[in-house]
């Protein structure tokens, strides 16, 4: 959803009946900030510092990260 302003927002929790925080990316910043190439990413690595760790298309790559941040043998 390309949300332009709050009403947008409002429409889709509704329709949706979202329980939990929504919030627009108007300007597209986050949007800019996490995007790989031209689309979007498919995964974002966060680490428990809330810290971005990785950004990208493979489903694979993701998870060695995840198990790797998690101490988890491969």
């Amino acid at each position: 959803m390309d949300a332009q302003d709050e009403s947008d927002l409002q429409e889709w929790v509704a329709e949706f009946g979202s329980t939990h925080l929504v919030g627009g990316d108007y300007d597209h910043f986050v949007y800019d900030t996490y995007r790989d190439s031209y689309g979007r990413p498919q995964y974002a690595v966060i680490d428990t510092d809330l810290e971005l760790v990785h950004v990208g298309r493979s489903q694979g790559e993701a998870e060695e990260i995840v198990l790797e941040l998690l101490g988890s043998p491969r």
